[in-house]
């Protein structure tokens, strides 16, 4: 999606492993914008000072035009991961609420007035 804000920017040249552009948050006569696309995220920098905020907002769009699609992906994949684990064992999701409760006994650490009604909550799931 980095070429949707690309499309948006004047003298887009590519510099490095990115690009370097007009910035179209300030009066930009020479590119001071640079623009990297890495681990699945665009990162922007003016060096006059622009924040990205400003540089998207004033390129007409908005964060998740840039993610959308990658939202979805990852979505959809969380959703089918999900799905393939089938139901869950509320007995075992007990049974590690009592575990991470003793850990942190036997560390010396206290356990919240939340975290000791959760523990009270999981004993009496678990008939105890």
């Amino acid at each position: 999606m980095i070429d949707l804000l690309l499309s948006r920017l004047n003298k887009v040249s590519k510099s490095g492993d990115g690009y370097l552009a007009c910035c179209c948050a300030h009066d930009d006569k020479t590119p001071s914008l640079t623009i990297t696309e890495r681990n699945g995220r665009i990162l922007l920098h003016c060096f006059a000072g622009c924040t990205p905020d400003e540089i998207i907002s004033s390129a007409g769009l908005e964060w998740n035009d840039l993610f959308e699609d990658e939202w979805e992906t990852s979505h959809q994949r969380a959703v089918s991961q999900r799905q393939s684990l089938g139901p869950v064992d509320n007995r075992r999701v007990e049974e590690n609420v009592l575990l991470i409760a003793q850990a942190r006994i036997k560390q010396g650490r206290p356990l919240s007035v939340e975290d000791t009604a959760r523990v009270e909550i999981a004993l009496e799931r678990l008939g105890g």
